[in-house]
């Protein structure tokens, strides 16, 4: 079972400041989601694909709903075929105001749409 363990997780708050001030940093934005994308291009790391999630309190008000999209995020994460990746890239989604009240099949299908762009970058890298 393919699982979203540590090494698949930006865990600390040094991984997310490497994202969000990242000078060659990517950027897909919907209604949704806002989802930011470093690529190691130049740097020996080893192939992988790291996620980082920020749904804050302030857009979504209930943690039911909080813990829905995460869910959702790490679902359609958890489904990515990064096979396709070339590169390292560590990826942060950052839920929107929408998000709260999106059905779940709106929500699946912006991200893979997101996460699509960020794998076709990732090969012109």
């Amino acid at each position: 079972m393919n699982r979203f363990n540590k090494a698949k997780r930006l865990t600390n708050s040094k991984d997310f400041n490497e994202v969000f001030n990242a000078p060659q940093q990517q950027r897909s934005c919907d209604c949704y989601f806002t989802v930011l994308g470093h690529f190691y291009c130049n740097e020996e790391k080893p192939q992988k694909l790291r996620l980082g999630l920020v749904v804050a309190k302030k857009r979504v008000k209930l943690a039911v709903r909080r813990n829905r999209i995460k869910r959702i995020i790490r679902e359609t994460f958890r489904l990515l075929d990064d096979s396709n990746l070339t590169k390292s890239c560590d990826l942060v989604v950052i839920a929107r105001d929408k998000a709260d009240l999106a059905e779940n099949q709106e929500l699946f299908s912006s991200l893979n749409n997101h996460f699509k762009k960020f794998i076709e970058k990732s090969r012109d890298c």
